[in-house]
């Protein structure tokens, strides 16, 4: 056990450091020159060659995906959310489109989509996203401002009664998304030049000269890994430096919960559908808005609950524990939040001083009772853990038709019309999260995720 926790480790670490050195130590199959791995090979299946049997949205992940037995989407594991600032100050030439869409097709044939598609297979394989900025359209030209009707992150964050400083404004972004540590590294080390073939399949096209990276985040979700990689190994293993120290965080974190909060989120019931997620008209049709944010989670105070308030704060306060579970699979498909109890919340707060998280969000759902946002990465950031205070970082991203559809469920998540009745610390998971990062972008049809212009030709 203690061997396989190790493993896990070195490997998430890898991940958090990137690089050739990384991808080298948690591969079998790369090959090395005096400048770096030439190749790096995979037991992974590699992508089709058909370019039309890939979807035209890029946020279509669900028909590769991996499901649970309830049907629910499983995210991968691991995460790499590349921010990148466009190096030309102009219109991008053909050249350069090319080039960059060379880079992104090399990922498409070395790698399988996920599962590839096996209803009993795992995210083993690649799916990734690139989206582009307000200000990598107001950089090609002027008519950026007019085309493309992406709200700047400032204004998100100022209707979301967040702190509008805390806005990325980076012109574009990559999200590489794996079971597999070693995938996500390959495919960002073949992305910028730095590898000749990847599973087999000749390295053509880079980013590199063409964008510069400008940040890096890591992040892993799981059945298990918060509490391998934030507490280590009950059974005795050394801590590791960055290991919580918390007594409520190593007391309450269970060995089987998948997100570092306890409980599995992602109920078929309360995320968006891909097709309510795309957008519907314009040049842009068959794309998605996307918003990217870092969070800062305080587990330390979190986990000073008891687990009953715990329960009621992420859900409902008609959510028993028996509804629950012990990290939400007992309500296999369904979060358990009824229109009933969403129109009740105002009682609840007054009478209770209390009001749940999912409950809250669900005040953003349309007129059918459907969300308004799909979750495409969410989990604890590598960079960041304080031991002692039990405090994690944690990315979250969503896809949405429109900008409006976050800013009107974040503004039903602060609730602010219930604060006069609610007492400490009984906001959800409100005032266990802080923003630290919020970005938006717009993720384009496949057809025009390179170096898109505003008015996209074919």
């Amino acid at each position: 056990m203690e061997r396989a926790v190790d493993r896990r480790s070195f490997v998430r670490t890898a991940l958090a450091i990137g690089g050739a050195g990384a991808l080298a130590a948690v591969s079998d199959g790369v090959s090395a020159k005096n400048t770096g791995p030439q190749s790096a090979e995979f037991d992974v299946p590699q992508g089709p060659t058909d370019p039309d049997a890939f979807p035209e949205r890029q946020h279509a992940w669900n028909q590769d995906i991996k499901k649970d037995p309830f049907g629910n989407v499983v995210l991968p594991n691991h995460q790499v959310i590349l921010f990148l600032d466009y190096v030309d100050d102009g219109v991008p030439t053909g050249a350069d489109r090319q080039e960059v869409e060379a880079a992104f097709r090399t990922l498409e044939l070395a790698f399988q989509r996920l599962s590839g598609g096996d209803p009993d297979g795992d995210n083993s394989g690649l799916v990734f996203m690139v989206g582009y900025s307000r200000s990598y359209f107001d950089t090609i030209g002027p008519r950026g401002t007019d085309v493309v009707d992406l709200v700047r992150p400032e204004e998100v964050l100022c209707r979301t009664d967040d702190d509008p400083a805390k806005a990325d404004n980076y012109d574009a972004v990559v999200l590489l998304s794996s079971a597999t540590v070693s995938v996500v590294l390959g495919a960002e080390e073949a992305l910028f030049g730095n590898l000749e073939t990847l599973n087999s399949v000749d390295v053509r096209g880079t980013l590199d000269g063409i964008f510069e990276k400008a940040e890096r985040r890591t992040a892993f979700v799981g059945k298990g890994r918060p509490r391998e990689n934030l507490v280590g190994d009950a059974d005795g293993m050394d801590e590791e430096p960055d290991t919580i120290t918390n007594d409520d965080v190593r007391k309450n974190l269970r060995d089987d919960a998948p997100l570092s909060m306890g409980y599995k989120s992602g109920f078929k019931d309360n995320v968006a559908t891909e097709d309510a997620a795309t957008i519907s008209t314009g040049p842009f049709k068959e794309g998605t808005t996307f918003q990217v944010s870092k969070l800062e989670l305080d587990l330390g105070r979190w986990y000073a609950n008891e687990r009953s308030t715990r329960d009621r704060l992420m859900f409902s306060h008609e959510h028993s524990p028996d509804d629950i579970g012990d990290i939400g699979e007992t309500l296999e498909d369904n979060s358990g939040i009824t229109e009933r109890i969403v129109s009740e919340l105002e009682q609840t707060a007054e009478h209770h001083g209390q009001v749940g998280h999912a409950a809250k969000t669900a005040l953003a759902r349309n007129e059918e009772f459907e969300p308004r946002i799909l979750r495409r990465s969410e989990g604890v950031n590598n960079a960041f853990v304080d031991p002692e205070e039990g405090k994690v970082g944690f990315n979250f991203s969503a896809v949405m038709e429109d900008i409006e559809d976050f800013i009107v469920t974040r503004q039903a998540m602060n609730a602010s019309h219930l604060d006069d009745d609610i007492e400490e610390g009984g906001h959800g998971i409100l005032p266990y999260m802080e923003v630290t990062n919020r970005a938006t972008f717009l993720v384009p049809p496949r057809k025009h995720r390179s170096l898109p212009l505003p008015l996209p030709v074919g």
